[in-house]
């Protein structure tokens, strides 16, 4: 059975590039079998080993060139809530690839549950949604959930659920719309989690930075709201 062996600390200039490093050359050495991953994002391990600027090849660069030919992107939360949400490999999927990507934070089987849908009726949204649509087919029960303070006036007449019910019922997937009152204490994004929550949701389908990227991770936003709520459902994002 293999081992996994992690150098981590929160301090910089420690030493954990040099450590991990040198373990796994001493490790394959041993003619140990080694799968040397570096998660900073730095990119120090990639770094040390490139042969020149241009030979820099790090997590963020071999998802970016797997991204866009993905159905979906799996990730684990302490990617989704660490460094590189908002800055790095995670963002740029959803960001520069289009590619759908599912937080997984409960077994799979938890994907046969209740589906909740987060709908603004945004581009982002109705990505979210078209991908979504094989994990929606396999749910239970799926529900759409909105926070009216969060609706973009625009998109007033684009986000009336009861567009998104009949697109679904075309797809042969049943939804039923769940109102949230106004006046919820938080943002948007925790409006809708407490919604998510109240539905005993199990995946959360949501459209993700729907402001610039720079804005939410300065200030806030719902999709930041969504990565750092590490006890709820799966989550299902589209940019």
């Amino acid at each position: 059975m293999g081992s996994i062996i992690t150098i981590s600390s929160q301090k910089g200039g420690v030493g954990k590039t040099t450590v991990a490093l040198n373990l796994a050359v001493a490790l394959a050495e041993r003619q140990r079998s080694v799968a040397l991953v570096d998660l900073d994002p730095q990119g120090g391990v990639g770094l040390a080993l490139a042969r020149g600027d241009t030979a820099l090849v790090g997590l963020a660069e071999v998802l970016a060139n797997a991204a866009p030919l993905a159905d979906l992107v799996v990730s684990g939360q302490a990617t989704a809530a660490g460094p590189l949400s908002d800055t790095g490999a995670f963002a740029d999927a959803l960001l520069h690839a289009r590619a759908p990507m599912l937080l997984a934070r409960r077994p799979v089987s938890a994907l046969n549950g209740v589906a909740v849908i987060a709908w603004d009726g945004s581009p982002e949204a109705g990505r979210a949604v078209r991908s979504a649509l094989p994990l929606l087919h396999q749910a239970k029960r799926v529900a759409i959930v909105q926070c009216p303070h969060g609706l973009k006036p625009l998109l007033q007449d684009a986000a009336r659920p009861e567009r998104l019910t009949h697109f679904l019922s075309l797809h042969g997937i049943a939804a039923a719309a769940v109102a949230i009152a106004e006046g919820r204490s938080g943002g948007e994004g925790e409006c809708l989690l407490e919604a998510a929550k109240a539905q005993e949701a199990d995946l959360l389908v949501a459209g993700a930075y729907g402001h610039w990227r720079l804005f939410e991770t300065l200030f806030g936003g719902a999709t930041r709201s969504f990565l750092d709520a590490e006890s709820g459902p799966n989550l299902f994002l589209a940019h």
